[in-house]
């Protein structure tokens, strides 16, 4: 991917990001696919008065749809309010281009290859990670992906998914999968620490386990959450996890277990 970039401001930063799981054109619209599909980040380089980025791709099947985002410096720090009135205090902003679409025809005239495979690791915690996750609470770490949707990180049928942590303190680890969560329980003492669950290990807001990894989309990492009830049911929701304490967390190799 190429893109001309307007440099009469100061830039920090231009990324790209690009999916195979778009909508196509004329097809009915699945908006739980609308959702949760995965955007892969692929940082830009400057080269001959263009900003060029590298796209790896997964299959030659599927439309390939990519923007960019260009942060500008501000000449002053900003604050102001987002996601539920959360406060915030920023020192740029972003211009995104327009999406561009190449379809899997084109994609397959032009000799493309696709080098991405399938890959136990979910994320190595390296790097620019945090572009590939998401959160509506800035102020605090906890973070989530739907990198588990994409075909290139498929569960195993009888994996467990596991991560390395760290912290200072004691403290309560929660790993959610869409409407259920796992708890477990960290030491603390800086000291990396392995947890590992199966499918079964996850509840949701009536204490019944996730059946299997057949379907998930979306993983969190957090301290904290409440899970709520179907849709109809009298049920209330039920809290995991607790407040953070100290230091944020470090993680480290997030993946399936075969």
């Amino acid at each position: 991917a190429s893109l001309t970039v307007d440099e009469s401001e100061e830039i920090s930063s231009v990324d790209f990001f690009y999916t195979q799981q778009g909508q196509p054109d004329g097809g009915k619209d699945n908006t739980i696919n609308t959702k949760n599909r995965f955007w892969h980040h692929s940082p830009a380089v400057k080269r001959a008065g263009k900003w060029n980025a590298q796209l790896p791709i997964f299959s030659l099947d599927n439309p390939l749809w990519v923007y960019a985002n260009v942060h500008y410096k501000l000449k002053k720090p900003i604050a102001g309010a987002g996601y539920y009135y959360g406060r915030y205090k920023v020192d740029s902003y972003n211009l995104s281009s327009l999406m561009k679409v190449t379809d899997a025809a084109e994609l397959q005239s032009s000799g493309v290859v696709a080098s991405l495979r399938r890959d136990m690791q979910i994320e190595d915690f390296k790097g620019d990670w945090k572009k590939e996750w998401f959160t509506y609470k800035a102020e605090k770490w906890g973070v989530k992906t739907h990198k588990i949707y994409h075909p290139m990180w498929l569960a195993p049928r009888e994996a467990k998914i596991s991560i390395d942590v760290k912290c200072e303190t004691p403290n309560q680890l929660i790993v959610g999968i869409d409407g259920y969560a796992a708890e477990v329980s960290l030491s603390g003492k800086n000291q990396w620490q392995k947890v590992m669950f199966s499918a079964g290990d996850f509840k949701d807001a009536l204490n019944n386990p996730l059946q299997n990894w057949i379907g998930i989309k979306e993983l969190r990492l957090d301290c904290e959450e409440n899970l709520r009830p179907p849709k109809g049911s009298e049920s209330k929701s039920r809290k995991v996890g607790a407040e953070w304490k100290g230091k944020k967390p470090e993680f480290r190799k997030l993946q399936w277990i075969n």
